[in-house]
């Protein structure tokens, strides 16, 4: 492994591949991954960093064969192992003109049915031009278009792999504009087709759709540049966002991005008019169903789902939080408590969303108010604050006490609406609790 300067390469072996494989992860410590079809990797450590070797099969008579079968020019070239030990240097075998367009910066596809052969290769096109700054093409843009109806047979986990390394880079925002321009995202995602056709009233100045995409781009702006997101903290934010969840989501902020391009879906199912006022009452809770529906139809784990679960429901907590004349820490844990599968997603959503929702001048009050909060809940998360155990305010035998009835039904639906009255901060200390119950049972 001495001899590897980088971290990703790929090996073509003949009949005996997988032997030669288990061999190699063996003599090298590596953790073999059965990685795509006909495909296997190995990740080994070196020097304290991971390095990754892909294998395959040979398809075709010889290499210029294979090479010919595979995606796009610029990964259509190959050398023999032996050369690298050849002094008099090394014979790139390039039967389609890859280093010209890797020169000229070219995404250019092997064939007309490269995808035909692999629908998959269609996102891997845009992933390919958004990571290395290529242009596309325009025949192979042209065919892809064509191609585009075969991307819903492909394996769910093969393209949850590739959606959320495209939404892991940056400028995440433009590549899911491509996408939807061509019309690809709604064969993955056929929910957002209905975003466009939302229209939101004051304070909001787009559809859903676009204010969706505006709330993804200004995410980025946040962690492309963590110091304006969160005071003194850019290394914890850039490690925790950078933190793999599970095979498939390559990191915290590809399913941000995920949450963030999702979050307002319950308005498609909410809408409502009031007078001249639009309304979008319980969007939260039904977005919560949808985007359930879209986690696990993209094979999405328990621990990728619970933070999309978490960003969901508690998107709109803190604008309704910054609302309030005074915010208790009471209020504050409890909201940290209720977001600890995701919490500084649900506060990097907060200041985005509200961004993404107007730039008039009649709305930067609530934007200030909002960014404000999210500061101090930062400061609280991230401060030895964060590891204090969350204390409810009343528990069920204070209930039995003061109401005088016997455990049961009724000592659990007070609970659940203190608990919703803690989390909207109506309730901010014991003592209100107390009084509210007495009232309550007064009233009969």
């Amino acid at each position: 492994m001495g001899f590897f300067n980088g971290k990703d390469f790929d090996f073509v072996l003949g009949l005996e591949w997988e032997k030669a494989v288990r061999l190699f992860a063996s003599q090298s410590k590596g953790t073999i991954i059965h990685w795509d079809v006909n495909q296997t990797r190995v990740v080994v450590r070196e020097r304290g960093r991971s390095v990754t070797i892909d294998f395959a099969p040979l398809r075709g008579d010889d290499i210029e064969s294979d090479l010919r079968e595979r995606d796009f020019t610029i990964n259509s070239m190959a050398l023999s192992v032996s050369d690298l030990f050849n002094r008099e240097g090394l014979h790139i075998i390039d039967p389609l003109g890859g280093k010209k367009h890797l020169q000229d910066k070219i995404i250019h596809a092997d064939s007309n049915i490269s995808f035909d052969q692999d629908p998959l290769r269609i996102l891997r096109t845009f992933r390919f031009a958004r990571a290395f700054n290529f242009t596309i093409e325009k025949k192979t843009l042209s065919l892809l278009q064509k191609k585009a109806h075969l991307l819903p047979a492909v394996a769910p986990e093969r393209i949850k792999r590739e959606l959320f390394a495209i939404l892991h880079l940056p400028d995440a925002d433009g590549t899911l504009r491509e996408l939807i321009h061509l019309g690809i995202i709604y064969l993955l995602i056929p929910e957002l087709k209905l975003f466009q056709t939302v229209k939101q009233g004051p304070p909001h100045r787009h559809d859903l759709l676009e204010h969706s995409l505006k709330t993804v781009g200004l995410l980025a702006n946040l962690i492309d540049a963590p110091d304006k997101a969160f005071k003194n903290c850019a290394a914890y934010l850039n490690n925790y966002l950078n933190e793999y969840l599970e095979e498939g989501v390559i990191s915290r902020r590809a399913l941000l991005m995920f949450a963030g391009l999702l979050h307002d879906s319950g308005k498609t199912m909410t809408r409502s008019v009031d007078g001249s006022r639009i309304r979008f009452l319980g969007h939260e809770a039904e977005g919560l169903k949808l985007n359930q529906q879209i986690g696990r139809r993209l094979l999405l784990g328990k621990k990728a789902l619970r933070v999309l679960e978490t960003v969901t429901k508690n998107h709109m907590r803190i604008l309704q939080l910054s609302e309030l004349k005074q915010i208790s820490a009471q209020a504050q844990n409890r909201l940290l408590r209720d977001i600890e599968k995701a919490p500084l997603e649900v506060l990097l959503l907060a200041r985005a969303d509200v961004s993404a929702t107007s730039t008039e001048d009649s709305y930067k009050k609530t934007k200030d108010r909002v960014e404000h909060l999210v500061e101090q809940l930062a400061e609280t998360f991230l401060s030895s604050a964060r590891d204090k155990v969350y204390e409810p305010l009343v528990t069920g035998e204070d209930i039995m006490q003061v109401m005088k009835i016997p455990e049961g039904q009724a000592v659990g639906d007070l609970l659940r609406e203190i608990h919703e009255g803690e989390r909207q901060g109506i309730f901010n200390s014991r003592e209100e609790v107390i009084t509210w119950l007495k009232q309550k049972k007064k009233s009969g």
